[in-house]
């Protein structure tokens, strides 16, 4: 069945630090990494307990982007062919270090502008984020399941998905939708009869687009794939 994977944006504020925190597209995240002079990846220890993160690690240490591990993170990295540039004890440790402007980098070759972070708990990442927030001009990216306000920029963990088979273009989503996000083509090209525009799509509480659909035709996911699905379109747009 062809599905089209709409991720969806969203803008919240922190209630810890009463600043924006960006929840972000796939492509967006690509376009940050592409344009930063000296991206790195810092792994946390969930990559211990999950085998498909020290997967995608590599395949980003691949694309050019060295790794910092912190805690035990290494390990994993190291037993499938990944060796991190530094192994940092803890993230605090490392943040110490990022916040100190006369640092040369773990690999001699000066600071870091854009900082992913991956594999690690929400409340403990929380921490070392609103740190660098605040105290330097490091762009943060998290780039695990969990929205990060405290992070300049986070992957949206969730997506409207339209299975297009099942689409009969009735208007139904159309017709409920608060926010004017999706639009019903009148002429069906490539397939395709609905068309959402991520930029106005929210989720909704009730989400009114899918229980409005007689067909099942649009649901919305969260977490789970769809994280997963978001890191691989982050590779791949790299």
């Amino acid at each position: 069945m062809i599905e089209t994977v709409y991720y969806i944006p969203k803008h919240e504020i922190s209630d810890r630090q009463c600043r924006e925190g960006f929840a972000v597209e796939p492509k967006v995240i690509a376009d940050l990494i592409r344009s930063a002079r000296r991206p790195v990846l810092i792994t946390g220890g969930k990559l211990l307990e999950d085998g498909k993160l020290v997967h995608y690690a590599i395949r980003f240490q691949k694309k050019g982007i060295p790794i910092i591990a912190t805690g035990a993170s290494s390990k994993p990295l190291i037993e499938n062919g990944a060796k991190p540039i530094f192994a940092s004890r803890s993230l605090h440790y490392l943040t110490q270090y990022l916040l100190d402007e006369s640092w040369m980098g773990f690999d001699g070759r000066g600071s870091y502008d854009l900082v992913l972070f991956m594999g690690f708990t929400p409340a403990y990442l929380s921490r070392m984020l609103s740190a660098l927030k605040h105290f330097s001009d490091i762009t943060t990216v998290s780039i695990d399941e969990f929205y990060q306000p405290n992070a300049k920029y986070s992957l949206t963990d969730f997506a409207l998905i339209v299975r297009e088979e099942l689409c009969i273009g009735c208007g139904n989503c159309v017709i409920v939708c608060p926010y004017n996000a999706i639009e019903c083509q009148s002429i069906v090209s490539n397939g395709r009869k609905l068309v959402v525009d991520a930029r106005f799509c929210r989720e909704c509480e009730y989400v009114f687009c899918a229980d409005s659909c007689p067909y099942d035709a649009i649901e919305f996911k969260k977490g789970g794939e769809i994280y997963y699905k978001a890191l691989e379109e982050v590779l791949e747009n790299l």
